[in-house]
Formats: C-alpha cells, structure tokens, sequence
C-alpha cells in the first residue's frame, strides 16, 4: 500500500527524469550532432581545410579523456548541480566562440572549452541520477528514455540549424546554438538537479520504506564496491574492453556509403545510385540507434541483464553477417544498418547500468567515469582503426568477416564474462544504511 501511494502522489524523480531528457537533448547533440551543418560554410568563409577545421574535435576528446576522471569524483559531492551548471557555461562558452573563430588554432581552443564541460553533461550525469533517483526495477526504462532524447533531438537540430545558417550566416547559428545549449540545461542545472533523494529527505522512486530487500537491492546510493575493489576485479576489466569494443559500431557507420558502393557497384546500381544507397543506409543505422536505445532498458527491465545483453550482443553479430555473407543483396545492407545501430542501447544503456549492477551506487560515477574515458578516447579512433584494417586487407568484405566478427566474439565472451560477476563483487555499506537494514 505504501509503494502504491508514493506512486500515485507525485515524486521529485520525474523533475530530474525530465531534466536528464533536456540534458541529451542539449549538451551532445547541440554540440556533435550539428557539426556537419557548419564545415562547408565556415570552411569557405574562412578558407580554412576541412582536415584543419574539424582538428578542435580531437584536442576536443583529448580535453574530455583528461577531464573525465574529475568529473566521475565530483558526481560523488552534493554539489552535482554546480558542477553541471559550470560544464553548460563551458561548453556554451565554446560554441559561442566558435561564432568570433578566424582561424585553426581559436577553433581548438574552443574545442577544448567544449571538452571540458562535456563529460558534465552526457553519459555520465545521466546514468548517475538516474540511477540515484529510481529503484532497479525503473533504472533501465527511465535511462532508455532520456539516452534516446539525444537521437530524437539529432534529427531535429540539424535541419533546424541548416535553416538557420541559411537564412542568418553561420556566426549568428553558433550564438543561436549558445543560447540554445544554456536554456536547454541551465534552469535543470540550477533550480532541480539533486544528487540523490536524500538530498530532499526522499528515498528513490519504487522505493519503499522498510524493506530490507528494497534497501539492500534498490537504495544502493550509498552501497557498493570501493574503487580499489572495482579496479581490482576482473569484472572491471572484461566491462571496459566490452564497452571500448563496443564504440567500434560507430566506426563502421562512417564507411556505410563506401561498404554499398564495394558490394553494389556494378551488379545492382552505379556508383552515384550506391553512394546515395549508403547515405540511406546511415540513415537506417540511426533509426536503429534510437530505437535500440530507447527499447534497451524497457526490455531489460522486464526479462534481466543477462539476457537483454545477450541479445543485443547478438544482433550486434548479426550486423555483421548480413553484410559479410549476403551483402550483395539490398535489402540485407539495410537490415545489416538497422541492427547495428541497435548496438547504441549497450553503449549508452547496458554497460552503464552493468557498471552499476556490478559495483552498486556508493562510488558509481567515480568508477564509470573509467569506463567512460577509455570509450571516449578509443570511440575517436575507431574509424581510422577499421580504415587501416581495410588497407591491409584489400576489401570491406573481409574487413567485416575479419574485423567485425572478431570484435563480436571478443565482445560476447567479456560481456559475459562480467555479468557473471553480477552479486559476487564486495560491496561496503554507509552506516546509514547499516542501521537501516539491522533494525
């Protein structure tokens, strides 16, 4: 009866919900989801190279690798709303800079304001609120949710931004861009953003008072393994080379038009008809990515971890046999598209969630921000990776059946490996939640 009122009567977890959505909405994807939109205007305007312009996404990655592990320690204060506030005056800073850029060298120094300010505001306050304000049974669906926020949001951005670069110039987009990033995530940041429930004197969402299996399996914001434990356990390891290989799907997307024109051209189309078909294909990918993501914690909720990361891991495998084996077929690159995109929901959802099954609450944002910062470093060279891949074997083809189903193998058994560690790492208790589970 308990649980049943708190349900009926509304919970301060719908406000931080809420606001993780407009958090996806505005820190990744007004950033990275509209670059495309600026590079040919400014790379005319200013006579800038291409390869030259887009070198603030590098030192960019480079400012979030180092940044990371700071951010994953000051999640663990009270004080998570100012440190997400500072990150959206950052990264609002650089992209209005961009607007005042005239050359290489100001851009990098922008990307690097950028850089600093992300890791605030994508993957990891997401996870780590989420996490705090719902119990397990809600962590999956509701993290789904707001993750997706992010793919919706960047197939509206970028044809908006097209719009207006058009119809303003890029340097009034960038500072229309600015504002939108701030008044996406500043009131969120500043008049909502808790830590935890306790914060406010609640407890989680489907959280009910005086179960000793909800504290212990549902209120973990204050259980869970030491760092020292976490890095120590195998578990640890087999979840950051999953996650890290995992980031190879994006690399893959960014060949999609030149995988159709391999095993396209000449048979079924010519080669401006296949360019078009892997443009389509990208498409299809991100159609995949969002509905992947947005279903990965609604089905995990209802039948488990294990077996949703199995089958996400699964389709992940099949991506790549559709493309290797029947990848002269049409129909079956596009399959192929869709289902790797799927691989989103266990790069954005699964194994920040896994990471949390694993080590509980106590240190969550502190032992992600690992996980994390490994991914960010690797997902900016997986496409090089699988480019030289492709120059030492000769064709896409065996790229996919080499590369591809390597990686999936790899992946499965880490993967699987680390959920069988789920319940067996040690996890240390506050003596708040001591007192509560002895009484």
């Amino acid at each position: 009866m308990g649980e049943e009122a708190s349900k009926k009567k509304f919970h301060y977890a719908w406000l931080i919900f809420i606001g993780c959505c407009f958090l996806s909405a505005g820190g990744f994807a007004l950033v990275f989801d509209v670059v495309g939109v600026y590079l040919d205007d400014v790379s005319t305007s200013l006579n800038i190279d291409l390869d030259a312009l887009t070198l603030w996404l590098g030192f960019e990655s480079i400012a979030e690798f180092i940044v990371m592990p700071f951010a994953g320690k000051l999640f663990t204060t009270k004080r998570i709303n100012w440190w997400i506030t500072a990150a959206a005056i950052f990264v609002a800073g650089g992209t209005f800079g961009f607007s005042l850029c005239t050359n290489t060298t100001e851009f990098i120094v922008c990307g690097v304001l950028i850089g600093c300010g992300m890791p605030f505001l994508f993957g990891l306050p997401q996870t780590t609120l989420i996490g705090n304000w719902f119990g397990q049974k809600y962590q999956g669906r509701m993290l789904s949710i707001a993750m997706a926020f992010e793919g919706i949001f960047a197939m509206v951005w970028a044809p908006l931004f097209m719009s207006f670069l058009q119809q303003f110039g890029w340097q009034t987009t960038y500072v229309i861009n600015a504002v939108l990033i701030a008044v996406f995530i500043l009131p969120w940041s500043i008049f909502v953003f808790r830590r935890a429930p306790e914060d406010k004197g609640l407890l989680p969402y489907g959280v009910t008072e005086g179960e000793e299996e909800t504290v212990e399996e549902e209120e973990d914001n204050e259980i869970g393994a030491t760092v020292k434990t976490a890095l120590a356990s195998p578990a640890f390891w087999m979840t950051l080379i999953s996650a890290a290989l995992v980031t190879f799907g994006m690399g893959f997307q960014d060949y999609q038009p030149i995988i159709a024109g391999e095993f396209l051209v000449p048979g079924q189309m010519d080669e401006e008809s296949a360019e078009m078909f892997g443009a389509t294909m990208i498409s299809i990918f991100s159609a995949g990515s969002l509905i992947g993501t947005f279903l990965f914690g609604i089905v995990m909720d209802k039948i488990g971890v294990k077996p949703t990361m199995i089958l996400y891991l699964i389709l992940f495998a099949v991506s790549f046999a559709f493309w290797g084996f029947v990848g002269s077929i049409p129909a079956m690159l596009m399959v192929g598209a869709f289902t790797l995109g799927t691989h989103n929901g266990l790069a954005s959802v699964g194994y920040p969630l896994l990471v949390r099954r694993l080590f509980g609450g106590k240190h969550y944002s502190q032992i992600y921000s690992y996980v994390n910062m490994v991914t960010t470093l690797l997902g900016g060279f997986t496409a090089s990776i699988i480019g030289w891949a492709y120059g030492m074997l000769g064709t896409f083809e065996m790229t996919i059946l080499i590369v591809g189903f390597g990686l999936s193998i790899v992946l499965i058994i880490c993967t699987l490996v680390a959920v069988s560690f789920i319940g067996k790492v040690k996890w240390e208790k506050s003596a708040e939640v001591k007192e509560v589970a002895s009484e």
